[in-house]
């Protein structure tokens, strides 16, 4: 009976034993349940959270059960989500507490299309003393004065005249929208023209076009004398003429002498 008691003790003492050994086997296998306390909100309604050390943004996000890219967009981050421990992200707001504003970017918006100006050209008209007749001015052959210039588009919108002076070597007409114009040319009376007094011509914007037309005198042209008045082209005539009375005086005079030496 002794030693059946003994054998009973033993073994309940054995029993106990890796009970208890099966306990602490059990205690250090088993950590500790985490327990993740939700950041409250602060005064300012934003919630906020401090980055712990090997953390990353998705770990935070999935967390936080907070999309990465808001996440992201909240604190300004990198494309690789670049965190230091101890740094303070938000990471919401407090349902009572007005959301950031998501950022957005527009296009910016410009005003009509401003019509496209349309260019502007010069028209320059040289109307010159052709004394060869060749159509081509030369070194002495000069402008003519009192010639009357037309210039008109082909719609007839624009139509303006001048006339030629001596002392200008061309005549221009600035500021003209480019288009098809028609150029005329009337020499002053007492001139023949020695080439077409007509011209049309295509007027490109910033284009300057110089037009030549010639002219001759005729008989009756009057003579220009710079910084003086016109004398007619007949003056050799009359100088003739005075001339050749001159003559016939001095032949009736010679007469009458020669008639008195025979008396």
């Amino acid at each position: 009976m002794a030693m059946k008691r003994k054998i009973s003790i033993g073994t309940g003492f054995i029993l106990l034993l890796l009970v208890f050994m099966a306990g602490q086997v059990l205690a250090e296998g088993t950590q500790p349940q985490t327990v993740f306390v939700t950041p409250t909100p602060n005064p300012s309604g934003e919630i906020r959270y401090l980055v712990q050390e090997g953390e990353n943004c998705l770990g935070i996000s999935l967390k936080l059960q907070v999309d990465i890219n808001e996440l992201r967009r909240l604190n300004g981050l990198d494309e690789a989500c670049s965190l230091q421990p101890n740094q303070e992200l938000i990471v919401g707001f407090a349902a009572t507490a007005t959301a950031m504003p998501a950022i957005t970017q527009t296009a910016e918006v410009s005003g009509p299309t401003p019509t496209v100006a349309v260019g502007a050209g010069t028209i320059c008209v040289f109307l010159f003393d052709d004394i060869n007749g060749d159509g081509t001015p030369g070194n002495q052959e000069y402008p003519i004065a009192d010639g009357a210039i037309s210039v008109t588009d082909k719609a007839n919108k624009i139509s303006e005249n001048k006339n030629t002076v001596w002392d200008a070597p061309s005549i221009c007409f600035e500021e003209l929208p480019e288009g098809e114009y028609n150029v005329s040319v009337a020499p002053p009376q007492g001139y023949n023209p020695t080439s077409n007094m007509n011209y049309a011509l295509v007027l490109k914007g910033g284009q300057t076009s110089l037009i030549n037309f010639g002219a001759q005198k005729s008989s009756e042209a009057p003579v220009e004398v710079p910084g003086g008045e016109e004398t007619p082209s007949n003056t050799g005539n009359i100088v003739l003429g005075v001339v050749g009375i001159l003559l016939v005086l001095i032949g009736i005079g010679l007469g009458f002498y020669f008639w008195l030496l025979k008396r």
